[in-house]
């Protein structure tokens, strides 16, 4: 009987340590590129001083020796991004900056609405659910704006969150690309597709 009660005893203790100290689960890792918030972007091609110190910054590698920065933040109300180096030193072989979204995070295999393509060069281009559709462009989008060519320095973005259906904290997916319009595309993430979807980086913002 002693052995039964010891046996119990031991159990019991077990049990009450273990709901006085669960152990925690590991947290999951969020593989999402988390994008800053930041102050509000003038859109005249220079970078002020302080005006993108808070953003994240990833790089496209358009030649070996030519790579295109590109920085991005937010505030509450707009989408920031800026490309430099789209055409210093390269004189005829600029390059021409898109911003790709997928609102929904829906990594799909093919185009569909709630996924944006933004092109910016001597015209503003965009398309709510294919690619590539020149026949969009106009000096003025509505819901936003970007630095047109022949550009002072940098190209800068501002995107209307509402217009994308963006919001702090919910997941969505972005690639950023330079294109000579005629074959030519550089992206980051480095294997991006135009065409792909689902190719381009989960992101949050912050």
């Amino acid at each position: 009987m002693s052995a039964l009660i010891a046996t119990f005893l031991f159990f019991a203790a077990l049990h009450g340590h273990s709901q006085a100290n669960p152990v925690k689960a590991s947290p999951v890792k969020d593989d999402a590129w988390q994008i800053p918030h930041g102050p509000a972007v003038t859109i005249d091609s220079t970078i002020s001083p302080g005006e993108w110190d808070h953003a994240a910054r990833v790089e496209i590698s358009v030649t070996p020796d030519w790579t295109v920065t590109v920085l991005a933040q937010h505030d509450d109300k707009n989408l920031y991004v800026v490309f430099t180096g789209l055409d210093q030193r390269h004189g005829a072989t600029e390059r021409y900056p898109e911003v790709l979204v997928d609102s929904r995070n829906a990594k799909t295999l093919f185009w569909q609405p709630g996924q944006w393509w933004l092109h910016a060069s001597y015209n503003l281009c965009e398309s709510n659910g294919r690619p590539n559709d020149y026949s969009t462009c106009k000096a003025t989008q509505s819901g936003w704006n970007a630095s047109r060519f022949p550009l002072k320095g940098a190209s800068e973005f501002v995107i209307s969150l509402d217009k994308l259906a963006l919001s702090a904290g919910t997941p969505f997916s972005i690639a950023f690309d330079v294109t000579d319009t005629h074959g030519q595309w550089n992206f980051w993430p480095s294997t991006a597709k135009i065409k792909l979807p689902m190719s381009w980086q989960k992101a949050r913002l912050q």
